[in-house]
This record gives C-alpha cells, structure tokens and sequence, in this order.
C-alpha cells in the first residue's frame, strides 16, 4: 500500500504526525488522510489504555533536566478512557542541535508524558 512504502506500517507510524499533511503527500485526499490519522490515534490510545489498565509492557523512569528547553515536541491524543487525555512525545525539535531531553537517551518518540514536576498529569485540564 502507499502507507507501507512510506514506513508507515501500524498505527504507531501515523500517531506521532501533527496533521494528515504527511498524507496528502502520498496522494490521499485531505479528508481521507484526516480519516487515517484519526483511526490510527484511536488504536494507539486503546492499546495505550488496555497496557496501562493490565500493567504489561509499560514502564516508568523518571528524568530531570536543567532549566533551558527540553527541544520536545509533544502530541495530546484522546484517550479511551473517558475524561482522560494521553500526552506522547511526537519528536524532537533538532534545529540549533540536540537537545536535552533527546540527548539523555531516556526519552524516545512515543514515550507517555505522566507528570511535571512531581504532579501527575492524570484529570488535569
């Protein structure tokens, strides 16, 4: 398929893009493209919810950094359990060099942001 040739084999190959541009590229029609970007949200975040529910195949780490920018580029998803969002880590901002957070090796695309500063993130709005 058009996504395949591309690298976009599973759901976790589309979560991380910011709009269905990337698509339109490949020759998918906007709303087509938006359709496949929501689909594909929509499988992570299931499959987000039913790890964290079961407690199989997620980790934890906690990392600190210095002040300055962390040069992470965030995504929030809606999750499959009601009022809950997920922020994942959608990438890194390498303009200007690595930053931080990238460079730790700790951090990867995909990663679950969980809380800031100590304070979960869990039922903020």
């Amino acid at each position: 398929s058009q996504l395949a040739s591309k690298g976009f084999l599973t759901p976790r190959d589309l979560v991380t893009l910011n709009s269905g541009e990337p698509l339109t590229e490949l020759g998918f029609a906007q709303d087509d493209a938006d359709a496949i970007l929501t689909a594909a949200e929509s499988d992570f975040s299931a499959g987000y919810c039913a790890a964290l529910e079961s407690g199989t195949g997620m980790d934890s780490i906690d990392v600190g950094f210095d002040e300055g920018p962390l040069k992470l580029k965030f995504k929030g998803i809606a999750a499959a359990v009601e009022n809950t969002d997920i922020i994942l880590v959608a990438g890194f901002d390498s303009e200007g060099g690595t930053g931080p957070a990238e460079a730790s090796g700790k951090i990867a695309a995909l990663d679950c942001l969980a809380a800031v500063n100590g304070k979960p993130l869990a039922g903020m709005s």
